[in-house]
């Protein structure tokens, strides 16, 4: 009992700092990114890549892990509490689909940004309307 307890909580903790990463982006780093020119936001672009490809793997893959294990220990129990049970096997699908996404949607964007010194926009992001500023209306494809 003490061992799910656990894995409930390490779940919590891990999926609330994705979801704080989450809510700071909404509300913070869009709208900034947003009015910041091409070059500044490309190298801030690029360095807050690199710090997050050294931290990411190991946060998604606690939560992948902690979400398994914690799925795991749920189906073992007995009597077997179907709703926990899809409660928890759905949160470990949505985080595969979270990783999927990430994989082919934002890796590209960052290999893309990785080695570039932007001053206007590459044609494959080429915003609809290019107000001059900003990178983020361009990744909006």
């Amino acid at each position: 009992m003490k061992t799910i307890r656990f894995f409930f909580f390490a779940n919590l903790m891990l999926t609330g700092f994705l979801s704080g990463m989450g809510f700071a982006n909404t509300v913070g780093y869009t709208p900034a990114m947003e009015d910041t020119p091409t070059p500044h936001l490309v190298k801030f672009w690029q360095n807050t890549d690199h710090y997050m490809r050294a931290r990411m793997p190991l946060l998604g893959n606690s939560v992948l892990l902690s979400l398994l294990v914690t799925f795991l220990l749920v189906f073992r129990r007995k009597p077997l509490n179907r709703l926990t049970l899809i409660q928890t096997g759905l949160a470990f699908a949505l985080q595969i689909a979270a990783l999927v996404i990430i994989l082919t949607q934002n890796l590209p964007v960052n290999q893309l940004l990785e080695n570039s010194r932007l001053t206007r926009f590459p044609p494959v992001l080429k915003p609809k309307k290019d107000s001059g500023k900003g990178l983020l209306p361009a990744l909006s494809l």
